[in-house]
């Protein structure tokens, strides 16, 4: 049996694992996040907004819209369907200006209690 029958099969396995990886890796918005919303072309689409306790932003035309655990790339998506109703081809971009949805409390017998900002993965 060759080396590249053998080495070729486990490159691919390990390609695909690592593009799953990647994949997870994407940061997922939380309540309290800040998002800058833009549509190309459009002064009057343009928002900042922040993710609210329902997991939910509103966005003019597009109304509610859920966001909670979503991507960028999902919000980007969901923004763009609803506002086909209204614009022929909108091109939105999302941006996380903030990421306070990733604020924790620490209390207890500690040297300074309060809220702490968690930057990194939990």
């Amino acid at each position: 049996m060759s080396i590249k029958k053998v080495v070729l099969p486990f490159i691919f396995l390990l390609f695909s694992v690592v593009n799953v990886l990647a994949a997870d890796a994407a940061y997922q918005l939380k309540q309290g996040d800040v998002l800058n919303i833009s549509v190309w072309g459009e002064k009057t689409l343009v928002k900042e907004t922040v993710v609210l306790p329902d997991g939910s932003i509103t966005f003019p035309l597009a109304g509610r819209v859920d966001v909670a655990g979503a991507t960028v790339v999902d919000v980007e998506q969901r923004v763009t369907q609803k506002l086909k109703k209204y614009l022929p081809d909108p091109q939105v971009t999302v941006v996380v200006s903030s990421i306070k949805g990733n604020q924790v409390y620490i209390i207890g017998k500690v040297k300074t209690p309060g809220p702490v900002l968690m930057s990194g993965p939990m």
